[in-house]
């Protein structure tokens, strides 16, 4: 068996397309936005010699970082083609390039998502379901028989052709998508939290990774609802892994029993007894329109499907709404972080300024997971990542959970300020943001747990922190080993440096009563508004009130010691950074000591060279966990305040 992984160090190509194209406006007029995605824009545009519409897909180049990016381009390019005879797939019309973008012409499907139609259209059975599942899984089948994994099978990436009533079924993004050969397993994490086959989180795996996320779609499609289910996306790797499938609950006991072997069979955790795509094909539940039951499955299924779809575009605009809104109100300590990035003070972060970074503070990623922090950071896909870039960033993957976030972002859908929101001030919203045929009366619905018909801020704030069913990212990294935020917060630890001296405060009576918290944190404490870099013996830390980091071992100190480090070279407030010439005068970090080892095994998490995974690695070597408890006087000091 071979195994594939992603990253490459060699010299950037300056194009995309092996060969010169035309330019693309001189056959096309390019017309109105139709959607953005991470690494592109879709447009509509219209053949000028014909008059036919079509969809164009521009990728821009600054957006591809090194070789394996350009590759990925021109290998989606070459699936679109090879799949191109297949009539539930879309088809590519031609490829264009210039110095600035690379543009994908492509069938225009313009009859809405799988889900939208569904509901859209009212009736709905076991029938209908099997007949989308031959279609959905044709595509994996026709696929795999040419020799390519599509690893990114979801609801989204299924378009209907036209909004008529024998509208086509079509399979519209191949941007994942690998050719393969028989035998070659691949080992980088890809595709969407609530599709992902649990061997992908295990970074083996192989073509029947697209058939368990085609399980889970025709779960969905039959209940309304994911197989696996929780409150984060590693909640749902976990259920992933481990969770069992609900048979039990509505509407299952009205659901043919050929149905449930059909889930049951794609589902199979072990991808050497899962069924194949063409076994699915071949499955009586989908070739015997006998089997599957045409009655109705009942308005709780379609409900449901209704609430899964609307949830995705109400919890992405209220992300956005954050992020691009708020960034100037979650400033705290990033902007120093942010300048001490932008070395050349051009106000943006280039992949050169990231990676050096990222070096400086002592982290170990690496090249392929910075270019997976710096391609999840720079939303409007030009190479960098400016300011509002980067906040938007750490404010995402610290996943929103600050109330004022929320307040802001609740405020901004409650238009006329009266507490609620409303159908029509959430319709306005949509809107603004170019959405659509989004039926949002279901998920009011949903959300409005108190049956008054509108939103308030406490139910709006509990539909923010449930999973998000929408994250389809270009790689699940920062939702399995580190999130840019995380990536500048505490330093590698160095075990060979030599003790470090701190100053005692003297322990109080309650310190004896305080338990000791284990080694290694799996939930992370709220931040507070207030950062300062600290010098603990030759090492520097950003250090925050409730974090814990790893020092050398401190000299004199036991477990549940109050100590202070008065060695502050930077504090960053909201409003204000005090900068130390060389420390910041008065200003002292409190800590308490969690655990002070002598020489015993100690788990801590670090970066394995030359895999894109860590490990636990165990040390045999005198080191010290400290919590940051409270950061004082450095309100006394000079201070930069932050416009």
């Amino acid at each position: 068996m071979r195994k594939q992984s992603s990253g490459s160090s060699s010299k950037i190509s300056s194009t995309v397309l092996p060969y010169q194209t035309p330019r693309l406006r001189d056959h096309y007029s390019v017309g109105r936005k139709l959607g953005q995605g991470q690494f592109g824009t879709t447009f509509h545009c219209i053949e000028k010699g014909t008059g036919k519409e079509y969809a164009c897909k521009s990728i821009p180049k600054r957006k591809l970082l090194c070789k394996d990016d350009y590759d990925d381009v021109w290998r989606e390019i070459q699936i679109m083609h090879h799949l191109s005879e297949h009539s539930s797939v879309v088809r590519i019309k031609g490829t264009y390039e210039d110095t600035m973008f690379v543009h994908l012409v492509m069938e225009l499907c313009g009859g809405g998502e799988l889900f939208d139609r569904i509901v859209k259209k009212g009736h709905y059975s076991e029938r209908k379901a099997a007949q989308l599942m031959k279609t959905i899984v044709g595509v994996v089948e026709a696929c795999h028989s040419l020799g390519v994994m599509h690893r990114d099978l979801k609801p989204e990436n299924f378009l209907f052709d036209t909004p008529d009533e024998d509208a086509k079924l079509k399979a519209t993004d191949f941007g994942l998508s690998v050719f393969y050969k028989p035998g070659q397993y691949l080992s980088d994490v890809v595709g969407s939290p609530y599709y992902v086959a649990p061997e992908v989180l295990h970074k083996c795996y192989g073509p029947e990774a697209d058939v368990w996320s085609a399980g889970v779609i025709l779960y969905i499609l039959l209940c309304g609802v994911p197989p696996f289910w929780a409150e984060t996306d590693n909640g749902i790797f976990r259920q992933i892994l481990k969770g069992k499938i609900d048979f039990e609950s509505e509407p299952w006991p009205h659901i043919s029993e050929s149905a449930k072997d059909l889930v049951r069979k794609m589902l199979t955790r072990d991808p050497r007894s899962r069924i194949t795509a063409h076994q699915v094909l071949c499955h009586p539940w989908i070739v015997d329109d006998t089997v599957a039951p045409d009655k109705p499955l009942g308005s709780a299924v379609l409900t449901r499907l209704k609430q899964f779809s609307a949830m995705n575009k109400l919890k992405k605009m209220a992300l956005r709404v954050i992020a691009e809104r708020l960034s100037e109100e979650e400033i705290g300590g990033l902007r120093q972080l942010f300048k001490m990035l932008d070395t050349d003070n051009s106000g943006t972060i280039t992949f050169d300024e990231l990676k050096h970074g990222l070096r400086r503070v002592g982290s170990e990623l690496m090249e392929s997971d910075i270019k997976a922090l710096m391609e999840a950071a720079d939303i409007d896909n030009n190479g960098t990542i400016d300011y509002g870039e980067f906040l938007a960033a750490t404010l995402h993957l610290n996943k929103m959970e600050r109330e004022e976030n929320l307040h802001a972002a609740f405020s901004f859908f409650d238009k006329d300020g009266s507490g609620y929101i409303t159908i029509d001030e959430l319709q306005q919203a949509c809107k603004e943001f170019g959405l659509g045929d989004v039926q949002l009366e279901d998920i009011i619905r949903e959300i409005d747990t108190d049956n008054d018909g509108r939103i308030d801020y406490g139910e709006f704030a509990a539909m923010m922190r449930k999973g998000n069913p929408g994250i389809g990212s270009r790689t699940m990294r920062g939702n399995l080993n580190f999130n840019l935020a995380d990536a500048f917060q505490v330093a590698e630890v160095s075990l060979s440096e030599p003790e470090a001296e701190v100053s005692l405060s003297e322990p109080e009576a309650d310190n004896a009563a305080t338990e000791t918290k284990p080694a290694v944190e799996t939930t992370e404490p709220k931040r507070e508004e207030v950062f300062a870099v600290v010098m603990v013996g030759s090492r520097q830390y950003i250090v925050f009130p409730g974090r814990f980091i790893y020092t050398q071992r401190l000299k004199g100190a036991n477990v549940n010691d109050k100590i202070t480090l008065n060695k502050v070279l930077l504090v960053g407030t909201k409003t204000s950074t005090y900068i130390g010439k060389p420390i910041v005068p008065n200003a002292t970090v409190h800590a308490i000591v969690e655990e002070q080892t002598l020489d015993k095994k100690v788990i801590v998490f670090k970066y394995k060279k030359k895999k894109n995974y860590r490990r636990n690695i165990g040390h045999r070597q005198p080191i010290t966990r400290i919590r940051i408890t409270s950061i004082t006087g450095y309100q006394d000091s000079p201070a930069v305040t932050l416009e």
